[in-house]
């Protein structure tokens, strides 16, 4: 058996072995190519997202606590159409306008009234950061299943490259690198090309789902500030009164 260990001349550029490499290994490295561009478009995406967010939620808290009242700070809510926890501060502040008016009613009817209308506010702002949750981690699944599944796609289209390598080997009776090699190199990529998609795509929706913890957190903790200058206001007007 010829055991020539010569190392081929051909130039094996990683471009060529692409085009050389069998339908179905091109097929993986395409497909793991398109999972790899929609990853870095979602992490583009979703980084100027959470960025945009951030700013305007720093521009909304600075007039927030600025605002004399309430009331003040609903008025001014077109100017803020596109801040998140405008958004939820509206919501809420809606729902305390609605609540039934207080004056004339006794002291237990009043606190009654007032600690159910906060419940239920409380539960509305509850949706609301849920709400605004849910649309920050819109998207991130797609890099969760690149993470998970692009090695293993790419694990297929190695084999079977490889499993080709030796049917190759078969068909010409020789086992020289000139005859191996090319067969193995185009069925590696495949495997590089799944560690390139799934490594960006596992670091980038870790960094994106502590950023949206980090603002779930906020979210939450202005909706519970919220709630306490609603139930003062309506202590304060209820000693006016």
């Amino acid at each position: 058996m010829d055991t020539d260990i010569s190392l081929p001349t051909a130039d094996l550029r990683i471009t060529e072995l692409i085009w050389q490499a069998g339908t179905v290994v091109q097929l993986v490295i395409f497909v793991l190519i398109a999972m790899s561009v929609v990853s870095l478009a979602i992490v583009l995406f979703k980084y100027l997202q959470v960025k945009r967010i951030n700013k305007t939620n720093r521009r909304f808290l600075d007039f927030f606590w600025e605002s004399e009242s309430l009331e003040s700070l609903f008025q001014a809510r077109d100017r803020f159409r596109n801040t998140a926890l405008a958004r939820i501060f509206n919501r809420a502040y809606r729902a305390f306008k609605a609540l039934p008016s207080q004056h004339g009613r006794s002291a237990a009817t009043s606190e009654s009234l007032l600690h159910g209308g906060m419940a239920d506010i409380e539960r509305l702002i509850e949706n609301a950061v849920q709400r605004e949750v849910a649309e920050l981690e819109r998207l991130l699944p797609f890099l969760a299943t690149t993470a998970s599944s692009a090695p293993f796609i790419g694990l297929f289209g190695t084999v079977w490259g490889i499993m080709g390598s030796f049917l190759n080997i078969g068909a010409k009776g020789s086992t020289s690198l000139a005859v191996v090699a090319p067969g193995i190199a185009e069925a590696l990529i495949a495997t590089a090309m799944g560690l390139f998609a799934a490594i960006p795509a596992v670091i980038f929706y870790n960094l994106l789902r502590n950023r949206i913890r980090l603002l779930h957190r906020d979210f939450s903790g202005f909706g519970v500030e919220v709630i306490h200058l609603m139930v003062r206001d309506t202590m304060a007007s209820r000693q006016d009164g």
